[in-house]
């Protein structure tokens, strides 16, 4: 077997050398089946996915491929209530232990006691922690006993569970020939045996990631630990390893910081690459909290200028006020690689249409908007845009009926024709002119949401024409944006309470500097460093 290793610091096109790698064995016969590609976060998968001429199915993260390997047992995770119903009351779980994607050092609050106790359940069981040697505090022995007892009178399987089970196989799913790991950094101690044992039966086994980007500590992710079993694999033929020396994203003004703060790390020996060609910018600004306006006001006159603007923060809540601020304002945000995440994709709707969408249907004739792609609603348009709206004073007796029954086939000319048979006169006037000043107001009467709040801001501060633009403005969390870049990027240095006591800790210190270190790494042109709002922050 050969052991492949690609060392890929920000920008450096780490995932496109994987995937370039991936065509030439293509290219050189080797059957598309026979190549699997694993991450550990659906988001890295994704982007993976996006750029390897695979199938989805040669596509994935090691939980889920194990997970099938298995015959997809069930997972604790959907029955989160009967263990509550269950266990201690102290024991109880929340459902968000292991899905914040954040972890216990990043959060608004200290975790309950269940929460806490399973974080460090499945840390201990992810770093292979032996349970008798005094690694296991008391109470947790006693958790984890119970916990055990109860998944298996149920027959239910953890996450941790599933990679230890996969272990016991001999193949990956397929038998593949050729394994490549995506962000190897991330890996835990067990499920860095799970991909030894599995490459036993490859030929190629490539493993691609940067130490300095490694920020799930908190899950069991030890990339020196890691390091060692790569090191003392048995049957490697063949080693190489190449390091990506060339930073395609970040500026000098840039890479200059960021090298500053990798410097700082103690326990990771720096690794030297080169920035763009471009000066780029590093300054201070305004902070992000209380009140977000000043900071959001700064990086709203590079959206202006056409770039991508991005306020990034170790915590989910130190992003409220920045919220807030584009709500007022009337901007659009949104997060693409956390599409789930509601309060960083307002216009998305988790489930159905959404209120933005709503509006765009309502707006599709509007050449002034969509140009070349304006036409007359479809029924799917019409009946997007009419589900919200009141009757009284709008639709007449029965439209909502009539209109909802319509068959999907049914010509715009049909729907032209019976506008009248379903609207009020008054109302069909601003209906024509598809105004949406009207629309938003017609359902103010309604429950108000954030996307309602924003789109009301925007039209009276901005106008009509820019409702269907675009999101200017990413929104996230160093975890939710890792893999995520933008132009003009605000790094919030607060760190929560939770953070700041379990910092005392040399290993959980580097990883906060490395947190940084990332959130400083989104920025391709200009970095903002934004003050801090409170005495609990990291100096930058």
């Amino acid at each position: 077997m050969e052991l492949h290793t690609i060392t890929g610091p920000p920008g450096t096109g780490k995932t496109t050398t994987v995937a370039t790698r991936i065509a030439a064995h293509i290219e050189e016969g080797v059957s598309r089946d026979k190549i699997l590609v694993a991450s550990l976060t659906r988001a890295a998968a994704q982007e993976a996915a996006r750029v390897a001429p695979l199938s989805s199915r040669q596509v994935g993260t090691w939980h889920a491929f194990a997970y099938h390997a298995l015959g997809e047992p069930q997972l604790t995770e959907a029955h989160i209530k009967d263990w509550n119903a269950s266990c201690a009351p102290a024991w109880r779980l929340s459902g968000e232990a292991n899905g914040s994607g954040e972890g216990p050092y990043l959060r608004a609050q200290d975790c309950a006691t269940g929460d806490r106790l399973m974080l460090t359940y499945s840390r201990l069981r992810s770093a292979c922690v032996d349970r008798q040697g005094g690694g296991w505090p008391l109470e947790l022995q006693r958790f984890a006993a119970a916990w055990d007892d109860w998944k298996a009178q149920c027959g239910y399987a953890d996450f941790n569970d599933i990679v230890e089970r996969a272990c016991d196989l001999d193949a990956a799913p397929g038998r593949p020939d050729i394994i490549y790991c995506d962000e190897a950094q991330d890996l835990s101690l067990a499920e860095a045996r799970l991909i030894e044992r599995w490459s036993r039966s490859v030929d190629l086994l490539c493993l691609a990631g940067d130490d300095h980007q490694a920020i799930y500590g908190w899950r069991g992710s030890d990339p020196i630990a890691v390091r060692d079993v790569w090191a003392s694999m048995d049957g490697v033929a063949h080693r190489r390893h190449d390091n990506l020396e060339q930073s395609y994203r970040v500026s000098r003004a840039v890479h200059n910081v960021a090298m500053r703060q990798m410097r700082r790390c103690q326990l990771l020996r720096p690794v030297e690459y080169a920035p763009r060609d471009e000066l780029g910018d590093a300054a201070r600004a305004p902070s992000m909290s209380p009140a977000g306006h000043l900071a959001v006001k700064h990086g709203l006159r590079h959206a202006n200028e056409g770039e991508t603007v991005m306020f990034i923060a170790s915590c989910g809540y130190m992003l409220k006020a920045v919220m807030q601020a584009l709500t007022t304002l009337g901007e659009v945000w949104h997060n693409p690689w956390r599409p789930a995440a509601r309060a960083w994709n307002p216009m998305q709707a988790s489930k159905g249409v959404s209120f933005y969408e709503r509006c765009l249907a309502f707006m599709r004739p509007r050449a002034d908007i969509f140009g070349e792609e304006a036409r007359f609603w479809t029924v799917e348009d019409l009946q997007a845009w009419v589900s919200p709206l009141p009757v009284k004073g709008i639709l007449k007796p029965n439209a909502k009926t009539q209109i909802s029954s319509l068959p999907k086939n049914t010509p715009a000319e049909t729907v032209a024709q019976r506008m009248r048979d379903w609207f009020e006169s008054e109302a069909l006037i601003w209906i024509t002119v598809c105004n949406l000043r009207w629309y938003l107001h017609s359902m103010s009467s309604g429950k108000q949401t954030t996307a309602s709040h924003i789109l009301k801001a925007l039209v009276e501060h901005r106008g009509e024409t820019l409702v269907a633009q675009a999101p200017r403005v990413v929104v996230g969390t160093v975890h939710s944006l890792k893999g995520a870049e933008a132009d003009v990027v605000y790094v919030c240095p607060d760190i929560s309470s939770a953070a700041m006591r379990a910092a005392t800790d040399p290993r959980i210190k580097e990883e906060l500097l490395r947190v940084f270190y990332v959130a400083i790494t989104r920025a391709r042109r200009a970095l903002y460093l934004c003050a801090p709002s409170s005495n609990m922050f990291m100096a930058i």
